[in-house]
């Protein structure tokens, strides 16, 4: 609030008569502005959840985040469905402690924006609002079949979301994504905080050029007259490493180990053969392995034998 203090003196006097009906006023003006001190502060919130992928019913946790929390600061959060009706009303907290909801819908799948607002009594110059996507699917939607859908003509291909992906490998703060679209209709892209929209006129692939860090959630959403009809997510993540690093890397991987194979079989080659060759007096011995070992002595003992009883018959 701005206070103005006003003070004029008036000094009436004739400093110089130039005509008899003028004359000179002096005005003196003191402003004063009591205007109270803000700080500035530096802190950015945001919205995490385990998942971008929810089941119908299933209760969805999430936590409103801060960059700098020894600031004094309320939150205030809902919940809004992609048409923005707030399925959750608005909320103001003081604690970072996580909350839920459980959606409970009719439909095939159903899209919700989690939203917060950051409230400080400091001048804050980082981020005061975010949004989170999730998607809720219900596995138990069941359509309606047409019952004269035999008789009907030929409809035209529904609209779908063929492919969504990209072919980017390496990290840059902005890549291109790419959707393979049959049909028509309007695209909903949801990503890292941003919101883009595009509108399919025919079937074919659409660049969208989007920004990125090092890990990101892509949502992509397809209306035809005001209804979802269909949806895909995309997960980027980007190693510390470029993919010419990782391929380096696993390539002396596997020169290591085949130096390592190549050294052991060479370490087996240098091992002298009589370790494998058992040496010494034989412990043990099978009965059978005995039998067969004296089968030719009873053999030679026989013939002796035989030969001797023969010899003495002729002499007798």
């Amino acid at each position: 609030m701005k206070i103005f203090l006003l003070q004029i003196i008036f000094l009436l006097f004739i400093s110089q008569v130039v005509t008899a009906d003028e004359f000179i006023i002096d005005v003196t003006v003191e402003v004063t502005n009591n205007l109270p001190i803000v700080q500035s502060c530096n802190t950015s919130i945001g919205v995490s959840t385990s998942k971008e992928i929810y089941n119908h019913e299933e209760k969805i946790h999430f936590n409103n985040t801060l960059t700098n929390k020894t600031l004094d600061f309320q939150i205030e959060y809902w919940i809004e469905d992609l048409f923005g009706k707030i399925v959750k009303n608005k909320i103001i907290t003081s604690n970072l402690q996580q909350k839920s909801y459980t959606p409970k819908f009719e439909d095939k799948q159903a899209v919700f924006l989690i939203k917060n607002e950051l409230l400080t009594s400091c001048q804050n110059v980082g981020r005061n609002a975010s949004e989170k996507i999730v998607v809720v699917r219900n596995e138990n939607f069941l359509e309606e079949e047409d019952e004269y859908s035999e008789t009907k003509e030929a409809e035209p291909l529904k609209p779908k979301i063929i492919s969504f992906y990209t072919r980017t490998k390496k990290y840059s703060p902005t890549i291109k994504l790419f959707a393979n679209i049959q049909g028509f209709g309007v695209l909903e892209l949801f990503s890292n905080n941003e919101k883009q929209s595009l509108k399919v006129n025919t079937s074919g692939v659409y660049e969208l050029n989007v920004s990125a860090s090092k890990h990101n959630n892509y949502v992509l959403i397809l209306f035809s007259e005001g209804v979802v009809v269909d949806l895909k997510e995309l997960q980027i993540t980007f190693n510390e490493t470029s993919p010419a690093n990782s391929s380096k890397t696993i390539k002396e991987q596997e020169t290591n180990l085949e130096n390592k194979s190549s050294t052991q079989e060479n370490k087996s080659e240098k091992k002298p053969l009589n370790n494998n060759i058992l040496t010494g007096q034989i412990v043990y011995e099978s009965k059978n392995q005995k039998i067969i070992k004296s089968t030719p002595y009873f053999l030679i003992f026989a013939l002796i034998l035989f030969i001797t009883i023969m010899i003495l018959k002729k002499k007798f």
